[in-house]
């Protein structure tokens, strides 16, 4: 058993990366309508009329009635709906939602950092400035907002180190090694009209290559459904495997060029010396609240609602103690 340690008890401490997040105000109004049946909702989900307005999906318990709740839109886009008052003491999830929403835009305004949000949470990278022939280093966090057992709101910060491949597999090298090999979709020019079912996944991870054909490539996503791409919109996924495979295949350099001990460095599993680090969990943390609060104990950034107000993140990480449980 966990519990918070709000005590000078001299029990066992552990540190863990959840930081309180308070949001004011508790109360706004949104623009919200209710539709008896999901289907009717997801129906209004694809009218052009709220593209670009960030949306909250709310289903009460054991009922089938949705309440499509718009939180934001671009510049001040709102639908023509009855506005409503919410507490986000009462709604949790519309307000982890707002959490989520304003940390990605947060750190998008930060120059050089990367964000995006997803079901997943928000990523916010930085490039670290480590020279490679095929791949680029990034360093940053993903964060997830959640309530603790009392309700009260927090985000989880992890530190996060990825690698993106810049050869696509149009390179003859990283074609050769290409059968079965995992890719990520990666379409940023008009040169190529994405199609409507690869959309989800561009930027993302597409699947796994069947074969290459000429130009193009068939791919089996991960959801069973083969498609073909022009290979120089395809990429390897840069995990650490793919990484150390592309270098032990064709790469001849010293340990100090290789992308696959930078990251190893950059996730503080190593040293910088290339030992193994036994401070990797506090190395983390302070990573993390570097480069959240770039050196302030308050994270302090605008909620994007349309009633304004603020996000107001503690970067101190929670003390809890651990007691046995009989």
């Amino acid at each position: 058993m966990i519990r918070d340690n709000h005590s000078s008890s001299a029990k066992p401490e552990l540190v863990i990366n959840w930081f309180r997040v308070a949001v004011s105000p508790v109360e706004q109004q949104f623009p919200s309508r209710s539709f008896e049946t999901a289907d009717e909702a997801r129906t209004m989900l694809k009218s052009s009329a709220l593209h670009g307005i960030t949306l909250h999906w709310l289903q009460e318990p054991k009922s089938n009635a949705v309440t499509l709740v718009a939180l934001s839109g671009v510049d001040e886009q709102k639908p023509d709906w009855p506005e409503s008052t919410f507490s986000l003491r009462q709604y949790i999830r519309l307000a982890t939602n707002i959490v989520e929403v304003s940390l990605a835009a947060h750190f998008r305004s930060r120059p050089g950092v990367r964000a995006c949000r997803d079901r997943w949470g928000v990523e916010a990278v930085e490039p670290d400035d480590f020279e490679h022939p095929a791949v680029r280093l990034f360093r940053g966090i993903t964060a997830n907002c959640q309530s603790d057992q009392d309700g009260e709101l927090g985000v989880i910060f992890n530190w996060r180190v990825r690698g993106e491949f810049q050869l696509s597999l149009g390179d003859r090298q990283i074609a050769s090694r290409a059968n079965d090999a995992p890719v990520e979709l990666r379409v940023e020019t008009a040169g190529w009209s994405l199609a409507e079912n690869l959309k989800r996944y561009n930027r993302r991870y597409l699947g796994r290559v069947v074969r290459i054909r000429g130009r193009n490539a068939d791919v089996m996503t991960r959801q069973g459904e083969q498609v073909t791409v022009p290979v120089q919109y395809l990429f390897f996924e840069g995990s650490p495997e793919r990484i150390r495979d592309y270098e032990t295949s064709f790469m001849t350099q010293g340990r100090g060029k290789s992308a696959w001990t930078r990251m190893q460095q950059l996730s503080f599993a190593l040293t910088p010396q290339g030992k193994r680090n036994p401070s990797i969990f506090r190395d983390r943390l302070r990573a993390i609240t570097d480069f959240v609060g770039v050196g302030a104990d308050f994270l302090v950034c605008d909620a994007m609602t349309y009633d304004g107000g603020q996000l107001t993140i503690d970067l101190q990480p929670r003390n809890v103690t651990a007691e046995a449980s009989v």
